[in-house]
């Protein structure tokens, strides 16, 4: 009798340790699957590539702005229209479109990019020679109280 005890014991802990397995293996997979369905985290991880994936995807769907019909004279004699006719528009090659369309994507980022390395060396340069007179390396005098009233308020003396 011990022996069916064992084995009903072991047949529970088996089944036991099959749903935690279970139940390990569907939170791995439920993880899994809300990691790739979340658009976030594919911005988190790679945001270069989602940007340029969704100039791409804007170019791709937006659509190029309609050209006007060339009018064409009602009864015009045939030199006089021949006068006025314009040449056809030469229609851009594919290359020089996708040249000048990540021309002007990559220009406003290198211009925020200058603009904020003019702005890091500005206060850099600040943070080393800050503003107010030089007092020859004395320290002020932070023993007194501040007076905004007295003659001395901007760190030297003030005629009057």
């Amino acid at each position: 009798m011990a022996t069916v005890q064992e084995s009903v014991d072991d047949i529970r802990r088996q089944m036991a340790e099959i749903r935690s397995d279970l139940h390990r293996d569907m939170s791995t997979v439920v993880e899994g699957a809300s990691s790739v369905t979340d658009w976030r985290s594919y911005l988190r991880d790679r945001p270069w590539m989602s940007l340029g994936a969704a100039f791409a995807l804007g170019y791709v769907l937006v659509p190029r702005r309609a050209r006007p019909a060339a009018a064409e004279p009602i009864s015009v004699p045939l030199a006089a229209a021949t006068i006025r006719a314009e040449p056809p528009a030469r229609r851009q090659s594919l290359a020089w479109r996708a040249v000048k369309t990540i021309a002007a994507m990559a220009l406003p980022v290198a211009a925020r990019a200058a603009q904020g390395y003019a702005v890091r060396w500005v206060e850099g340069f600040l943070a080393e020679h800050p503003p107010g007179p030089d007092l020859g390396g004395v320290p002020p005098d932070l023993s007194r109280a501040y007076d905004p009233r007295s003659k001395e308020r901007f760190g030297y003396p003030t005629r009057g």
